[in-house]
Formats: C-alpha cells, sequence, structure tokens
C-alpha cells in the first residue's frame, strides 16, 4: 500500500514512485539542513518521489542473519 512521502522515513531504503509512475528503491540525503534530497538507489541522482512503501527485505541480508551462505 502507497503512502504518502511526508511520512517515509529518513535513513533507511524505501521504494518510492513519482508522478508519473516510476518506481525506484529511493533512500533520503541530508547532508545539510539546506541540502536534502531524495535520491535514486541506481544512481544517487535526487528525484522527486510522491508515495513510498517498505522495501522488502535484502535477500543476501536476510541469509547472513539465517547462518546461511551467500
Amino acid at each position: 500500500m502507497w503512502l504518502p512521502i511526508e511520512s517515509a522515513p529518513h535513513g533507511v531504503e524505501v521504494i518510492g514512485e513519482d508522478e508519473r509512475g516510476v518506481i525506484e528503491r529511493t533512500w533520503f540525503f541530508a547532508a545539510s539542513k539546506t541540502t536534502q534530497n531524495w535520491l535514486r538507489y541506481s544512481n544517487n541522482k535526487p528525484w522527486h518521489p510522491v508515495r513510498w512503501m517498505p522495501a522488502p527485505p535484502n535477500p543476501r541480508r536476510a541469509a547472513r542473519q539465517d547462518g546461511g551462505a551467500e
């Protein structure tokens, strides 16, 4: 379920969708109070998502936590 981007957590990757329907993994970058942007995970370029949802867990990270091999 999509939620308004204003409610997205900062400091974690989420799935974002922009006004054109483009969906990307994204994260919020805040180097200072004046430099703050949502960045595309694929290329670290700023973009403007309007909705978000939690990102699924990384399967490799989950395997390591369960003691499985990568």
